[in-house]
């Protein structure tokens, strides 16, 4: 397994719930193919350096979400894929990390598994 980090840039006029959504799916994904979500970060709205269009609109906030999994590339192949089409995510980039992220630091992997149990 590899951990990567997936930022995610997200419409600021976004609903919460789908965003809740978008992310309950991808740790369900991650999860469904023997991986692992490692942290979950809300690192909050900010202005954009420069307006990015998308569905025929430009913005210039938008909310930043970090999102760390320990998966396959091939996983993370499905995961990028899924949400590349998703009219809320402006952008996204995905980093390979090299070291290991402590048990105890974030949003633990125990809470998603137990989340995205209750909602499947």
């Amino acid at each position: 397994m590899v951990l990567y980090e997936i930022v995610l840039t997200v419409d600021a006029k976004a609903p919460g719930p789908k965003i809740l959504e978008i992310l309950q799916k991808a740790a369900r994904l991650v999860l469904s193919r023997s991986g692992n979500v490692r942290k979950l970060q809300n690192w909050g709205e900010r202005e954009l350096a420069y307006k990015v269009r998308r569905n025929e609109q430009n913005h210039t906030n938008a909310r930043f979400i970090s999102m760390w999994i320990d998966a396959h590339p091939v996983v993370l192949k499905e995961v990028e894929a899924s949400m590349r089409y998703n009219k809320e995510i402006l952008r996204q980039m995905t980093f390979r990390r090299k070291f290991k992220l402590p048990e105890g630091d974030g949003f633990l992997s125990k809470e998603i598994r137990e989340a995205a149990a209750r909602a499947a």
